[in-house]
């Protein structure tokens, strides 16, 4: 098989079995893989790993005929049969990208904004203004997919926006529903579970910051620094990459160090997106039920007791790897 037909296949497979591309560089898992390939598909898989990692899965095999194997041996400096680790994304990367900890890129910018239209759609709520609310519903629910699309497309993920997007989601979930409940419709109960559920995860990410700094605040930029921002912009393919799992062999900043260093990257569950669609799906649902009479209050029942029963099970989730030591 072809080193062209070889490396999508590669980089498919990988694909289906990381959540995140851009952790490829420090999974150890795919270390092994690299190491137990044997000479002949080393850098096959070596290449198909950082062409995944450098966000390009329309056809990794671009990768390979962009560089040619000859020009990787020659950057690498290794023999085929001794690379056994993945190499740094500079080395096979020479175009420049948009730094990730710019807070003002698209996708931050979109977080922000879906944040912004949480008070805005409570509003249209509270002036019963229905097709408005369900309609401004939709489209700051669209850009919860489209920025996180738009960070992997560009290679723009940043520990910065690790956090605004789950931010902008609660704060929209949690006016809207509030709005929603003071209008009765959607039970108390509901969105309390909800609105209680957002504020003792952001409370408790506080709470792990201070904890962080050993409870002392020399600064409020400090206490809000990302470890993107505080390890400095970061040049070539790097870019998007959290800045622990940047490697400290090739060029570019080193780890920061935990606390001083900043937040590191957050990393979210999928019962939470799952949950964030449902709660989503929820107030479109009481949106719709007051303008259309539509769905059945027997459905809107099901959809409120199903995302209660996520909004408690991701806080659970949450909870327990928390305690683990395994959240961030």
């Amino acid at each position: 098989m072809t080193v062209r037909r070889t490396l999508p296949v590669i980089a498919k497979l990988l694909s289906k079995n990381y959540e995140y591309a851009s952790h490829f560089s420090s999974a150890s898992a795919v270390r092994q893989l690299v190491a137990s390939a044997g000479p002949s598909n080393q850098v096959l898989v070596t290449l198909a790993c950082r062409a995944v990692a450098n966000q390009q899965p329309r056809n990794p095999g671009l990768l390979c005929q962009e560089h040619g194997l000859l020009q990787y041996k020659a950057r690498v400096g290794q023999s085929w049969a001794s690379t056994t680790l993945l190499p740094h994304a500079s080395q096979l990367s020479t175009h420049t990208q948009p730094a990730a900890n710019d807070m003002w890129n698209i996708p931050n910018s979109l977080s922000i904004a879906r944040a912004v239209s949480g008070p805005f759609i409570a509003y249209l709520v509270m002036l019963e203004q229905w097709p408005a609310a369900a309609a401004a519903v939709a489209v700051s629910g669209a850009t919860d997919w489209l920025d996180g699309y738009l960070a992997r497309k560009w290679s723009l993920q940043s520990v910065l926006g690790s956090y605004l997007d789950p931010l902008g989601d609660k704060v929209l979930v949690c006016c809207v529903v509030g709005a929603l409940a003071y209008k009765a419709l959607i039970p108390t109960w509901v969105a309390a579970t909800i609105v209680g559920r957002d504020v003792a995860l952001v409370g408790g990410m506080f709470v792990h910051r201070a904890n962080m700094l050993g409870w002392r605040l020399s600064s409020v930029r400090e206490f809000f620094q990302t470890q993107d921002a505080a390890a400095g912009p970061a040049s070539g393919a790097t870019a998007h990459l959290p800045a622990a799992d940047r490697g400290t062999s090739g060029p570019g900043p080193a780890p920061a160090a935990p606390g001083a260093g900043g937040v590191p990257y957050m990393r979210p569950l999928m019962i939470s997106k799952v949950n964030t669609v449902l709660q989503l799906s929820l107030i479109t649902a009481c949106l719709s039920q007051a303008w259309m009479s539509w769905p059945e209050p027997s459905a809107l029942q099901v959809l409120e007791v199903t995302t209660v029963g996520t909004t408690a099970a991701s806080c659970a989730a949450y909870a327990h790897k928390y305690i683990r030591g395994k959240l961030l």
